[in-house]
């Protein structure tokens, strides 16, 4: 029985930790401030989270409806409302989802002239600001992020102000 040697890996130099692998290969180096590719990119993905979130609280929504056809409304077409609204505000959260979804994986390429061919393809990004920074491009993305936790939020406020519509048992 022979043994295998495993080749150790030689420690990485501190600037191609933050360059992702498809950088690395072209022999570019990492942005030289801000956040890297790779970073924006694992941030981007927690929208997949509030995406989820988002779901449930639909769920809940409907939950809500059907309660404002029962007795336990104190103040039922208040309740269906709201209830409404919560489920109807998922619809601009899954358009905001759908792109940090999309801009997760273009960051996780780390390329960013396909990045740009590809919003730039689909029309969501305007021609004048191809060839931006990767600060730049990582402030854009988190600004997406952003506003897909505003409709989240403003969905479970309105939720919230839905359900305590209703009678609790004492």
């Amino acid at each position: 029985m022979s043994e295998t040697s495993v080749p150790s890996q030689a420690p990485a130099d501190s600037g191609s930790a933050q360059t992702p692998p498809s950088l690395q290969a072209a022999g570019a180096a990492a942005p030289a401030t801000g956040i890297a590719p790779a970073a924006v990119a694992a941030l981007l993905r927690r929208g997949r989270d509030l995406d989820r979130l988002a779901g449930c609280l639909a769920v809940a929504g409907l939950f809500g409806m059907a309660a404002s056809w029962s007795a336990a409304a104190s103040q039922p077409r208040l309740l269906w409302v709201l209830c409404v609204v919560s489920i109807v505000s998922v619809l601009p959260q899954k358009y905001w989802a759908i792109r940090v979804a999309l801009d997760a994986d273009l960051f996780r390429l780390g390329d960013a002239a396909a990045i740009d061919t590809t919003l730039g393809a689909l029309r969501l990004m305007p021609a004048n600001k191809a060839g931006r920074s990767w600060d730049a491009r990582a402030r854009g993305a988190l600004r997406l992020l952003r506003r897909q936790a505003a409709c989240v939020g403003v969905q479970l406020l309105v939720l919230a102000c839905a359900f305590a519509t209703l009678r609790w048992p004492a």
